[in-house]
């Protein structure tokens, strides 16, 4: 074996940290390093804390990490022992890592380089030997996996390599090898990412393919290996390709997870005019499926409307472990008439492989109506005259608005309004006075029905006084008196001769009612000199 160089360290590197009292001493084990064993790698902290106080993923960058474990020496500290293996020599440091509220110094290392490409994470180590083991295994650094080991011919499986990110140099892609059965093809960028791979903590890349077969039967996948001298290889994958179903013809075949298709039309209208463009954007989604596999929609063939193609576009993308291809078609209408039209229903046929059963996805009709604005080849001015003859009629029917007919019957309207108006300001007091009137007849009325003698006598002066508009004192004043002398007297006696009750209420107030008031009495009424006082 050839001479491997040493690097002595002291056996103890003390560093600390300390932050708002907690303090750290950290420490390596192994006085040799290089990139073929590990070193222990050892953190205290005086204080009782968590197992996951510390951040260890700073180190996933430039080592491997072996099995962590965590102690409590005594009830107030704890201890973190990390296995580590540089993955590359040379120069290396350490990182500063977080524990709680503090962060630890960063170690300077030398590491230096092997060429027995082993990996050793012993719980025991000899300081002294000058050797590695050499019976040790090949470090664990690819593998690769397939989503479904038994598909259809044309159908598009994802096979995805993990590789341990410090195994790539120079930007190699793994050598992934195709068969005349079988083609992989890469997808887009690998993923990188932290885990467990190998038994140990370390950055990974992931490299996405997807596998196409054309024949059915058993295939195999080859081997993957690393590119740059590293001899290990994933294992031979067994596949099985099924048969097309026989009630599925060849030349429609196609196999797929869920295919849809969207339209939309710009503008969004159901009425379309001569030399009008129509733009219809069709986007048909396949998953698990390549670009070219998704179906063609050719250019409708509508009398008295031309129809070509404006653009088209297609996508691949992996999403959530499936492979996922859009299809962009744009188709421009222009009729060439003021007639109704329709595009001609589209549809196809395609293999649920998730489901394994036929199905069929359908593009519907879609129906134009001819335009209440006929199109023209030149629009602009056909809207022009539109508009003038708009502004046309608006000026018709102001003129017809402002002929002396319509001013004069506008003008009498307004003086009639105005008059009423004026009679209803003029009147209201006496409106007033009149309703007061016939409420207290009204109610005179009804205590002449129900009530005694004085209520009758009192309610007939208050009627008579607001009739009137005077104050009576006594029967004797009242217009009426000489013309109901009987009915009064009556009433009078009833109030006054407690031995008298001959009245009644029903004569008094037809006596009453039947009255009407001469023109010269009525004059004589206005001069209060004229009154008669008891």
């Amino acid at each position: 074996m050839k001479k491997v160089f040493r690097f002595i360290l002291p056996v103890f590197l003390l560093f600390s940290a300390s932050s708002y009292g907690l303090n750290v001493t950290t420490h390596i084990d192994n006085t040799l390093i290089t990139t073929s064993t590990s070193f222990g790698f050892i953190l205290t902290a005086d204080a009782n804390l968590a197992d996951d106080a510390l951040d260890i993923r700073p180190l996933f960058t430039n080592f491997i990490i072996g099995n962590l474990q965590i102690t409590h020496p005594t009830p107030t500290t704890t201890e973190w022992n990390i296995p580590l293996q540089p993955v590359a020599d040379g120069a290396q440091t350490i990182p500063p890592l977080k524990i709680a509220d503090s962060m630890t110094t960063p170690i300077p290392i030398q590491v230096l380089a092997t060429n027995d490409g082993t990996v050793s994470f012993s719980s025991e180590r000899n300081a002294n030997s000058d050797t590695t083991n050499l019976d040790s295994p090949p470090e664990h650094v690819i593998e690769a996996s397939i989503d479904k080991d038994s598909f259809y011919p044309e159908e598009p499986v994802v096979f995805n390599v993990t590789v341990a990110k410090h195994a790539m140099t120079n930007d190699q892609l793994p050598e992934v090898i195709s068969t005349p059965e079988l083609t992989l093809t890469s997808i887009g960028k690998p993923e990188q990412d932290s885990s467990i791979f190998g038994e140990h903590y370390q950055e990974t890349l992931i490299y996405h393919y997807y596998v196409i077969a054309t024949h059915p039967g058993s295939q195999i996948i080859p081997a993957t290996s690393i590119p740059g001298g590293k001899e290990q290889k994933t294992d031979p994958i067994n596949i099985q390709v099924k048969s097309i179903p026989e009630k599925v013809e060849s030349s429609s075949w196609l196999p797929s997870a869920g295919i849809s298709v969207e339209e939309h039309w710009e503008p969004q209208t159901s009425y379309a005019k001569a030399n009008q463009l129509l733009t219809r954007t069709l986007k048909i989604t396949g998953i698990n499926n390549l670009p070219d596999q998704l179906p063609e929609i050719p250019l409708p063939k509508i009398k008295g409307v031309r129809v070509y193609l404006d653009t088209e576009t297609t996508d691949l993308s992996y999403q959530n472990g499936m492979l996922v291809s859009t299809k962009i078609i744009k188709q421009v209408f222009v009729p060439q008439s003021n007639e109704s039209f329709s595009t001609p229903t589209y549809g196809f046929n395609w293999w649920n492989t998730i489901s394994d059963r036929a199905q069929y996805t359908e593009l519907p009709a879609r129906r134009f109506q001819p335009s209440a604005i006929i199109g023209t080849a030149n629009s602009e001015q056909q809207e022009t005259t539109h508009t003038q003859g708009v502004k046309n009629d608006i000026l018709t029917l102001f003129a017809k608005l402002i002929s002396p007919t319509v001013i004069l019957t506008f003008a009498i309207a307004f003086i009639i309004f105005m008059l009423s108006v004026s009679i209803w300001f003029i009147q209201r007091k006496r409106i007033a006075v009149w309703r007061k009137e016939r409420q207290a007849w009204n109610e005179f009325k009804r205590i002449c029905e129900t009530g005694t003698p004085i209520a009758t006598y009192q309610s007939l002066l208050a009627w008579a006084g607001l009739k009137w508009h005077k104050q009576f004192t006594c029967l004797e004043q009242l217009p009426f008196y000489q013309f109901a002398y009987i009915e009064l007297s009556h009433l009078e006696a009833a109030c006054f001769d407690k031995t008298s009750d001959d009245w009644s209420g029903n004569r008094l107030v037809k006596k009453i009612a039947a009255y009407k008031t001469p023109k010269e009495t009525r004059k004589s009424q206005e001069n209060p000199e004229d009154l008669f006082h008891c």
